[in-house]
């Protein structure tokens, strides 16, 4: 299935990793370094669905969640990295959930480690090819550059109704 999310990902159009900033989008390669593939639900709805679906049951903080429109799949080559941030907030306060798939066995890069910033020690997201993560979309995380080889992951966000 790995492969198969990755060949999608190579038959759509690649774009620069970009971060919104005082509700401005665009490139900041202080900040993050990536390409990114949109794997869309009308066009792969077999992917798109498998990952909502592992969402909807995994939901451990019973967040009202109705959607996963999409998912994108990221590609870190060396030297590409994410610093600190959230998934949530500025336009995005619909979002409940993120998660990340790792989609490249881990021989195949070095660096690139997911890790969330949620307590007194870090925690780091699993290599192991083919392992999803979810936490909190409002949880701070990084990416670690890649320092060698090209690291995939799919990404994406679960919504819901504004938390009240």
């Amino acid at each position: 299935m790995c492969g198969t999310v990755i060949g999608a990902a190579l038959s759509q159009k690649e774009h620069s990793g970009t971060v919104e900033q005082d509700g401005t989008k665009g490139e900041r390669l202080d900040i993050r370094s990536c390409s990114r593939y949109f794997i869309d639900s009308v066009i792969y709805p077999e992917i798109v669905g498998d990952v909502w679906n592992a969402c909807r049951r995994y939901n451990i903080w019973g967040f009202d969640i109705n959607q996963l429109p999409s998912i994108e799949v990221l590609r870190y080559r060396p030297a590409d990295f994410y610093t600190k941030h959230t998934d949530w907030g500025g336009t995005y306060t619909q979002r409940k959930i993120s998660t990340s798939i790792q989609l490249s066995p881990p021989d195949d890069y070095e660096g690139g480690e997911i890790n969330l910033h949620v307590g007194p020690e870090d925690i780091e997201v699993s290599k192991e090819q083919g392992v999803g993560t979810m936490w909190p979309s409002w949880s701070l995380h990084s990416v670690n550059p890649v320092t060698d080889g090209e690291r995939w992951c799919a990404v994406g966000w679960v919504l819901g109704p504004l938390f009240r």
